[in-house]
């Protein structure tokens, strides 16, 4: 068996540069797999609905199961085969002006040490704060279940949040940051809407 340093140098170049060929085709190959596996993955929304004062676009497939109260404006849900989703959309009169995230911690949406994690989110219109919660919740047989909630709030007129809540078990951080994100771009504030006080939203 011929010993590389018996190939001319041609050759050993020829076999380098084989070798890089075939590396750069696995690597592209590779994240053109991944790329259509995100395309496939990727959620895509509905129509734009309105719901009380807020109008925007749910998850396509999700069903709505709660609509028309006077907090809760909407609630749809994913699925339930393991990774089911549930994601909310409320409204909240506030009586002293405040930023989203001090309202996200003193509403007990989510503990302080969340404000190290905040991060802004447009929403509405506005520039809102989003932060992420996990928390261990006792599922069916007692089993222990890591579950986790986002929290994302702007402040709209005169004095009021709106509220973007995803409750989440199963699924990646940046899968369920990114479908906040997706929504809360789609918000849009009604004219002439009415909060439950009866002053417009």
């Amino acid at each position: 068996m011929s010993r590389s340093w018996q190939y001319p140098r041609w050759r050993r170049i020829l076999m380098q540069a084989t070798l890089w060929v075939v590396l750069f085709a696995t690597v592209g190959l590779a994240a053109l797999v991944d790329h259509y596996r995100s395309a496939e993955s990727a959620l895509k929304l509905g129509p734009m609905e309105a719901f009380g004062p807020v109008s925007l676009r749910l998850p396509s497939g999700w069903a709505i199961t709660a609509e028309g109260e006077p907090v809760l404006l909407v609630q749809a849900e994913e699925g339930s085969d393991g990774r089911a989703r549930i994601l909310s959309v409320l409204r909240q009169p506030v009586r002293d002006e405040m930023t989203p995230l001090e309202f996200i911690i003193r509403s007990g949406l989510a503990p302080p040490a969340a404000a190290r994690v905040a991060h802004p989110i447009a929403m509405a219109g506005q520039t809102g704060t989003m932060v992420s919660v996990a928390r261990q919740v006792r599922g069916p047989g007692g089993v222990v279940v890591a579950e986790r909630e986002l929290v994302a709030v702007a402040m709209v007129r005169p004095s009021h949040a709106i509220i973007l809540h995803l409750s989440s078990a199963g699924n990646s951080l940046g899968e369920d940051e990114e479908l906040m994100r997706d929504v809360a771009t789609t918000m849009k504030i009604n004219e002439q809407a009415e909060s439950p006080d009866g002053s417009q939203l």
